[in-house]
């Protein structure tokens, strides 16, 4: 579990891209001036949750035992199910939560269509 955890968060992007040099605006010649820095580090290799570290200074945090996190944490990588897949199952299997989001997504769907029409107009 702990492996599925640190994988999940590794994949997420935690920080921003390296900061651009003043006076370089893209380009060819910018592209080819300097190579990236270094190879990436691998969050499962170091042991910590790299781009985690919110403060100046400091470190990144460690990666815990799973028994030291609360259980929500792990429903986060949980997707819901899209429009579409709610659509196709059959009504009576949907839970409470999939029928009022299969409802919501719906008079969204509705209203951005209402929407269009009225542009077209």
């Amino acid at each position: 579990m702990q492996a599925l955890r640190a994988r999940s968060l590794s994949a997420l992007r935690l920080r921003a891209g390296p900061p651009v040099a003043a006076g370089k605006k893209g380009g060819k010649k910018a592209a080819t001036a300097e190579p990236s820095g270094g190879p990436k580090e691998n969050s499962l290799a170091t042991g910590r949750t790299i781009g985690a570290n919110i403060h100046k200074e400091g470190s990144d945090p460690p990666h815990k035992p799973d028994s030291e996190y609360p259980a929500w944490v792990f429903k986060l990588t949980n997707r819901k199910p899209p429009l579409s897949e709610l659509r196709r199952k059959k009504p009576e299997t949907l839970t409470d939560q999939e029928v009022l989001r299969l409802l919501k997504l719906s008079n969204r769907q509705k209203i951005k269509e209402a929407n269009f029409e009225k542009t077209l107009q």
